[in-house]
């Protein structure tokens, strides 16, 4: 619609504090794939600092900013600082660009940058447009984004269910027979051959519920913030070796985090 040579969409999640950047750029006339790139919480401060209005368009002439910013209801405000545009072209080279901002439910912030756009006619009619186009799509998106997030959140019950049952049911009866079947060998051991058999079969009940232990642990969903990420770590390597007889241990510090 505007002719731009790339689009990014940079948006931050309010909880996490984490930035993601995505990118479509044109390819012989024809947009590429959107592609994520890599982003830190540093970012913000490149893509989702103070820039003049709500939606602006600003064109660089000589060294200085040309620039035409409204604010969420159209009308047209002053620009007073440009060094959010100067810092954004240290790391995204252009000569002109169209930046809008968007607000999701008050969990998701983030800007739209057209970057080379050409296909302008009166400016202040065309931001405006612009303004409204994102303010109509957002609640759309945010709709999906609700969605896929209500189906996560159901497939991670439905599978901390199961777990439980198996761990409560299949696991506690796997290992109840494992120890009958250890006691019988022993028994067994001085009146014949029967003690090696009996060996075979809880070395196999051992390893089908070494098995299921497994499933388990594959089936919890992983979500770990910052609060929780060393006690997970800990808690993987303390699994590492309990099953593999492995020694492992994880050290942390305050400035390195490894396992070992």
């Amino acid at each position: 619609m505007y002719g731009c040579a790339r689009l990014l969409i940079a948006a931050q999640e309010s909880h996490s504090q984490r930035v993601f950047l995505g990118e479509l750029q044109l390819d012989n006339g024809a947009p590429s794939e959107f592609m994520w790139k890599d982003s830190s919480p540093r970012d913000a401060a490149t893509y989702l600092a103070d820039f003049p209005g709500d939606v602006c368009c600003a064109v660089r002439d000589a060294g200085r900013w040309s620039t035409l910013a409204l604010d969420r209801e159209g009308n047209q405000v002053p620009v007073e600082h440009t060094e959010s545009l100067t810092r954004l072209n240290e790391f995204q080279r252009f000569d002109s660009v169209i930046a809008v901002s968007f607000l999701l439910g008050g969990e998701w912030r983030g800007r739209v940058f057209l970057f080379e756009p050409t296909r302008q006619r009166e400016k202040m009619e065309e931001l405006r447009f612009l303004l409204d186009l994102v303010r109509q799509i957002g609640p759309a998106v945010y709709n999906v984004y609700l969605l896929h997030r209500l189906r996560r959140r159901a497939g991670a019950a439905e599978r901390a269910r199961f777990a439980r049952e198996l761990h409560d049911g299949a696991v506690q009866s796997l290992i109840a027979v494992e120890m009958q079947v250890d006691v019988l060998r022993r028994r067994a051991d001085a009146q014949g051959p029967i003690g090696g058999e009996l060996g075979r079969i809880q070395g196999l009940l051992r390893e089908e519920v070494l098995k299921l232990r497994e499933l388990m642990q594959q089936m919890k969903s992983i979500d770990v913030d910052a609060r929780r990420l060393l006690s997970v770590l800990n808690d993987t390597v303390e699994r590492f070796q309990r099953e593999t007889g492995i020694a492992a241990r994880f050290v942390t510090a305050r400035f390195a985090r490894y396992a070992r």
